[in-house]
């Protein structure tokens, strides 16, 4: 596995408790094609044994190690400050990589210096016909949707292109936009803070680009069911999980509930230009009506819905110090953030709202 003393790439790897499924992670780097990389673990205070086996059987990973869970974005920002390399790849633990993966990020960086990050090509791990994400669109009600979701995996998704910005599975970034634009902001905690840190990019005037040839296999949701005890399947012959082929469950744990309606007013208070709200402003109310429909009348679980309101209201303040020091040094006016976003369809959000009545 990548052990260069003078890493091009550097992936960095979050985990908590994923143990059963670091094997599927780190063998498939250990396969890679491209050599010049290092492999930075990121452990979040697992109590599975994680750091253990890592230690006993992928003794070239670096391992960063916290004695407690500081969720993703803290977790992935600690690693990102002991990489060396140039150019910075987020892998979450519940993903396999093709073999070609690193050599066709590296040569794909370097034809485009253009680029400031990249979108991997992310495929279902239990059905590899069909995609996760090639990518996020940025919808300008504050929606950000994965480009190809549960689509084919044919020739739509298969043209190399600029798009919006990443998945949280698989991000690549050169160093230098992130030492200019910031980390991942640690007040999200987990869920959306790779949105938080697409807009700032752009507004930053960093172009982001769809490579189809860099390939990835994702599982999906296993730390955000861990972390809501919903529980996690397993073969226990094979010791792999065989939950969520294809489908991430029907029911939204309180976890992953809390963190996003939580972290979009965190985003939309914190990196959203002035003109992009007021435009947008009757989409986004009516958006969150429909929410509190959601989570207060069908899905009866508002100690959900108002926790994550009353934590937001909170770090309100928080937010628009940071919000003061984005808007300063953005590089792009509104209209141009605009234009890189789908337009909402007002039409669409009254017809989702009327059908929660």
């Amino acid at each position: 596995m990548g052990n260069s003393d003078s890493p091009e790439i550097s992936v960095v790897i979050p985990n908590w408790n994923g143990k059963k499924l670091l094997h599927i992670c780190l063998d498939s780097l250990k396969k890679q094609t491209f050599g010049n990389f290092e492999t930075i673990l990121v452990d979040n205070g697992s109590t599975d044994g994680s750091v253990e086996y890592v230690t006993e059987n992928y003794p070239d990973v670096k391992i960063v190690r916290h004695s407690t869970n500081l969720g993703f974005a803290a977790g992935v920002n600690a690693g990102i400050r002991v990489a060396e390399g140039s150019i910075i790849v987020i892998f979450n633990n519940d993903a396999e990589a093709s073999p070609e993966w690193l050599e066709v990020i590296d040569r794909k960086v370097s034809e485009h210096p253009e680029a400031g990050f990249f979108a991997c090509r992310v495929v279902l791990y239990h059905k590899r016909d069909t995609l996760d994400s090639a990518g996020v669109q940025f919808f300008s009600d504050g929606r950000f949707i994965l480009r190809g979701h549960f689509h084919p995996d044919d020739h739509e998704y298969r043209v190399e292109k600029e798009i919006f910005g990443i998945h949280g599975t698989a991000g690549i970034y050169r160093k230098e936009a992130l030492d200019e634009t910031g980390l991942f902001d640690e007040d999200f905690h987990s869920y959306m803070e790779e949105s938080d840190l697409n807009i700032r990019l752009n507004l930053m005037g960093y172009r982001c680009l769809y490579i189809p040839e860099a390939v990835i296999y994702h599982i999906g949701s296993v730390t955000g069911m861990q972390a809501s005890r919903d529980g996690t399947k397993f073969d226990k012959q094979k010791e792999e999980p065989v939950a969520n082929q294809g489908d991430y469950g029907k029911k939204i744990s309180d976890f992953i509930a809390f963190h996003t309606l939580r972290n979009r007013w965190f985003l939309i208070v914190k990196s959203f230009p002035p003109g992009l709200i007021i435009k947008n402003l009757p989409a986004m109310i009516l958006l969150e009506v429909s929410q509190f429909i959601k989570w207060n009348l069908k899905e009866r679980r508002p100690g959900v819905y108002f926790g994550a309101m009353m934590d937001f209201l909170k770090k309100l303040p928080k937010m628009l110090k940071k919000r003061s020091g984005i808007m300063k040094s953005r590089k792009i006016t509104d209209d141009q953030l605009l234009a890189l976003s789908e337009k909402t369809d007002f039409g669409t959000r009254l017809r989702e709202l009327s059908g929660r009545l």
